[in-house]
């Protein structure tokens, strides 16, 4: 028999009435002296029954308890209830209803604005993700945004994306509780005690999620845990994830911050949530160079917006000295994660603000700030701050601080200038030797040092100082040594041993990832050995695990071209090859930030160092061999022969070792034989633009 489907609106019942409602919906007439549940258990007991209740939040108790009685009089009978929490009966089964992914949300934005999605030009279909994404794909407010196209452009939509709540109001309803966002998520907000209320409100200042210990402080409430779970059963916040963050769907914290706006309790939270990032941040700090410190590296990640708003409510607040704890304790981790650029004018401003206590905190902070600007090639800036830090650190007579200031003006100074020099790398050695004296130990000096004498060529003294990490890292990690690993596998690349290297990287990110460390940058690197030896299902391994630890942060997977780029070849997928050189060649000319631009004569990707490859060498052989293998022999040739020129222009010592000059060399057998064929001169410049123009990127012009 086919169940009969019965639908009641609980909030249109009205309290009390819910069970009268349903009899009448089922097309049953009660008497003045029946009792309409027996009148609906009498008659749903004859045939299966599929109910209704919707909006059950409106009257939960009462629609849970209807909802018991029913089921258990009733076996045939099922119930669907749509509702902001769960009714909490047992054997009830919560459906939580997500937001629509990527494409379902174009596709229902395109529909309710007339739009044939097909038909988008780029730019068009750019906005159009833009706002779905701004949404988090929720279907009200893509509903309603696509409603407002009615009355403005789509690029006026999307500048107005920033304040969502005024966006997403219509004047028009279809029913009380969805007739506009606002009012949808003020009815849901009125469904909370006083109590959730201001926590919904307080919860609002974090941007990206939150941990429940984080979200516990901010609310200052002892029950906050219980609070913050209480909004997860409404719906106003999310789930948490399997980093254990909850959140608020952008729509939903874009209300929370309105609602928190005209409370005037924002000062109060924002304060709250920069003091517990600063002391997050310093704990951070204080595991730095211990196995917890890799946790530390990934909350960084995560948190980095979160980072940059406190450091913003520190310079409104007038209380800069909160901005400078968090610059001191990671500063240097948010630069070297390629976030400098998110932070660097809340920086700028803190560590200049006239209310900035002098301190070892403020020298250290803007030994990492000039470490920012040096990665945002303001050169001259960054030479400016470190003088000025040396120059505090000096006056506090502080050795930790001195010490950390030399060794980071040495850094700078060493790759300003075009590479390093003896007085750089003695500089960094007097910058460590304070730091051993003040604090027994300097294991980030141990090695930057390695570093610095490798780039200067001193095998004998990186290798010393990549066996003082180790000892150091013997003594406080045990087993797992990563970065004493990775110091061990250059200094092997550069005496030529690629074998030893493969093992040295191999054993450095594979003790990253007992530690639970979601770092890829081992993995990049050892996909790369891999391919020079020729590894290649190895290879695949590594870049495996490289995209899915970059796929978990969303940084970009740019810097695995090569290793996909000669896998591709291997695996004869030329089409591969082309669409990864593709997308490094329009990398490697992108703009998006003083953090993103390149060198202007594209040095840092052009000739490497000692110890790193140059990336355009290693993206332009396998892309050379691709132009042979399909017929365009002519530019495959004229790299070939000038291979040797090309190769003799980068920093890097060990191209003969990894086997690059024999490949070069097969390639160039390939080539038709001509009398006098000469090896060829060419800069590193001209082949750059050249190979470019070829996989059809447009370039700038080489610099002079």
């Amino acid at each position: 028999m086919v169940a009969r489907f019965v639908r009641v609106d609980v909030e249109a019942a009205g309290e009390g009435d819910l069970e009268l409602s349903l009899a009448l919906a089922m097309g049953l007439q009660p008497g003045p002296s029946s009792d309409p549940e027996a009148v609906i258990i009498g008659y749903a007991q004859q045939r299966p029954h599929v109910l209704l209740f919707d909006g059950c939040e409106s009257h939960i108790d009462e629609a849970a308890g209807v909802a018991d009685r029913l089921l258990v009089s009733c076996p045939q009978m099922r119930i669907v209830a749509t509702s902001r929490e769960p009714l909490g009966l047992a054997g009830e089964t919560t459906v939580r209803v997500g937001s629509l992914d990527t494409d379902e949300a174009r596709r229902l934005f395109c529909e309710r604005a007339g739009f044939d999605a097909t038909g988008l030009d780029e730019t068009s279909a750019e906005q159009v993700a833009t706002v779905c994404t701004a949404l988090d794909g929720v279907p009200l407010a893509i509903e309603l945004a696509a409603a407002r196209l009615s009355s403005m452009p789509l690029p006026r939509l999307v500048e107005l994306l920033d304040d969502q709540v005024d966006l997403l109001r219509r004047s028009r309803t279809f029913d009380p509780r969805h007739g506009s966002l606002a009012t949808a998520l003020e009815w849901s907000y009125q469904l909370l005690d006083e109590q959730q209320q201001r926590a919904f409100r307080m919860l609002a200042v974090f941007r990206s999620g939150f941990e429940i210990g984080a979200g516990s402080v901010v609310i200052d409430d002892r029950y906050g845990a219980d609070i913050i779970d209480r909004l997860v059963e409404v719906s106003l916040i999310q789930p948490p994830d399997a980093r254990g963050l909850y959140r608020m769907l952008e729509p939903i914290r874009q209300y929370a911050r309105f609602v928190l706006d005209q409370s005037g309790e924002e000062d109060e939270a924002r304060d709250r949530h920069a003091r517990w990032i600063a002391e997050r941040c310093n704990e951070i700090f204080e595991a730095e160079w211990t196995p917890q410190i890799f946790e530390g590296h990934a909350w960084v990640v995560v948190n980095r917006f979160e980072l940059a708003a406190a450091l913003q409510w520190s310079i409104q607040a007038a209380k800069p000295d909160i901005g400078i704890s968090i610059l001191a304790s990671v500063g240097r981790r948010l630069a070297n994660q390629g976030h400098g650029a998110l932070v660097l004018p809340f920086a700028l401003d803190i560590i200049n603000h006239q209310a900035a206590t002098p301190s070892r905190e403020l020298a250290v902070a803007m030994a990492h700030t000039t470490h920012i600007l040096h990665l945002a090639l303001d050169h001259d800036a960054a030479r400016a701050l470190i003088n000025r830090a040396e120059t505090l650190a000096t006056e506090l007579d502080d050795p930790i601080a001195l010490g950390t200031v030399l060794a980071r003006k040495a850094a700078h100074l060493a790759e300003a200038k075009g590479g390093p020099r003896q007085e750089h790398l003695d500089m960094i050695l007097h910058g460590m030797s304070l730091l051993e004296q003040a604090a027994g130990s300097a294991p980030i000096e141990y090695h930057n040092t390695s570093v610095m004498a490798a780039n200067l060529g001193d095998i004998g003294l990186a290798e010393k100082y990549a066996h003082k990490l180790l000892a150091w890292e013997k003594a406080h990690h045990g087993p797992t040594t990563a970065d004493a690993d990775a110091r061990l596998g250059a200094v092997s690349l550069l005496r030529g041993d690629l074998d030893q290297a493969i093992e040295h990287i191999r054993k450095a990110a594979s003790g990253h990832k007992a530690l639970l460390v979601q770092d890829r940058g081992h993995w990049v690197s050892l996909a790369c050995l891999l391919t020079y030896a020729d590894r290649y299902e190895e290879a695949v391994e590594a870049l495996d695990t490289a995209v899915e630890l970059g796929d978990l942060f969303g940084q970009d997977l740019t810097d695995l071209a090569a290793p996909r780029m000669r896998v591709a070849f291997a695996a004869s997928d030329m089409n591969a090859v082309m669409t990864h050189a593709r997308e490094w060649f329009a990398w490697a000319l992108r703009t998006e930030g003083p953090l993103r631009q390149i060198v202007p004569d594209l040095s840092a990707l052009l000739r490497g160092g000692p110890v790193a490859e140059s990336e355009f060498l290693a993206v332009l052989l396998p892309l050379a061999q691709a132009l042979m293998a399909g017929g365009d022999t002519e530019p495959a040739c004229r790299f070939a022969r000038a291979a040797s020129a090309l190769m003799a222009q980068t920093a890097f010592g060990a191209w003969d070792e990894i086997g690059e000059t024999e490949r070069w060399e097969q390639l160039a057998d390939q080539c038709p034989q001509r009398e006098h064929d000469e090896p060829i001169q060419m800069s590193l410049e001209e082949a750059f633009h050249e190979a470019a123009r070829l996989v059809g990127v447009e370039t700038r012009p080489s610099s002079p």
